[in-house]
């Protein structure tokens, strides 16, 4: 409808009764301010193009790893140790490089090719890594973890910082945890208990989930999601420890503050993550603290309730989420 038809039917509208002059004055400002020529819409060509790269990618992949897959076990014990690294570096500056050429372009496609193809070069990374320590500079055995892990590492998170790719994300989180942990193993006088593990975890967690929120670390979606998820698993582990109602209440507590940490800015995704943690938690609560009277019926119960607190939520967050719409 044009600008002189919409005036028009307000005016129609304001004289039959329909609309007060309150609600022509809000019509009028909030068209006013939506007037602004949507962006051209993208051409069909171009995201048929990025979807074809995406699949083409995905297939020459797949054909790839066979092909590494078979070459090495048939010639892989005969090669030298520097043929060794030449073949690693080389699949996996290929995978870089191809990430790399691929970044400039447009489209979610490419975008998750690229994501792909840059977590596939730190894997690459890691096992070039592997090889040098083990084969050409003898590593010891505890320090091997840090050395793989913490070299993926430095590599994964400069291709986080230079576009924020889920996958990439993931891959800094497994290759970082991996190090910390290793270099707290290799130091470590004694073998970590679950008490040091599930502090390790749960901290750790914690802080990449908390990074992610205050947009330090993106995509921001993904990162809430991944540090709230083993910060929960984090307590469990230390259920293993001397005081398993203390972790498991614990458990409880940190689950609740991931659901209302929901609530404010519609993260349904971390309802999702609370919910379950405390569907996996308050049970083994109730069971540890009433196993002697109360037992089964209490933990039966305690689940329908979660459940029924869990819809209320859903149902709360999916109108907040709907209400600026409506």
């Amino acid at each position: 409808m044009d600008e002189d038809a919409l005036q028009e039917r307000l005016a129609v509208w304001r004289r039959a009764g329909v609309l007060t002059a309150a609600d022509v004055d809000r019509i009028r400002a909030f068209e006013a301010g939506t007037t602004a020529p949507p962006p051209p819409p993208r051409p069909a060509d171009a995201d048929r193009r990025g979807r074809l790269a995406e699949v083409v990618g995905y297939v020459g992949a797949a054909f790839t790893l066979g092909a590494i897959g078979l070459l090495l076990a048939e010639t892989w014990p005969d090669l030298s140790v520097w043929a060794r690294v030449a073949l690693a570096g080389l699949l996996t500056l290929t995978a870089l490089a191809a990430g790399g050429l691929l970044r400039g372009r447009r489209g979610p496609a490419v975008g998750r090719l690229v994501g792909v193809l840059w977590t596939v070069g730190v894997v690459g990374v890691a096992w070039t890594a592997g090889i040098v320590a083990a084969d050409v500079l003898a590593v010891p055995l505890r320090w091997m973890v840090p050395t793989v892990a913490g070299s993926a590492a430095v590599v994964a998170a400069v291709l986080l910082a230079v576009g924020r790719h889920v996958p990439v994300q993931l891959a800094t989180f497994v290759a970082l945890g991996g190090a910390v942990a290793g270099t707290l193993f290799a130091l470590a006088p004694l073998e970590p208990g679950a008490l040091a593990v599930g502090t390790l975890v749960t901290g750790g967690s914690a802080a990449w989930g908390l990074a992610g929120a205050g947009g330090w670390l993106g995509p921001r979606r993904s990162a809430e999601t991944v540090g709230a998820a083993f910060m929960l698993i984090g307590t469990l582990v230390l259920t293993g420890t001397g005081w398993p109602r203390s972790a498991l209440a614990l458990g409880v507590l940190l689950a609740l503050v991931v659901v209302g940490l929901s609530v404010p800015g519609s993260r349904i995704h971390l309802l999702y993550v609370g919910a379950v943690g405390l569907f996996v938690t308050v049970p083994q609560l109730v069971f540890a603290l009433f196993s002697d009277t109360l037992g089964a019926p209490a933990t039966l119960l305690t689940v329908g309730l979660l459940l029924i607190l869990m819809a209320v939520a859903v149902g709360r967050l999916r109108r907040a989420q709907e209400a600026p719409h409506g």
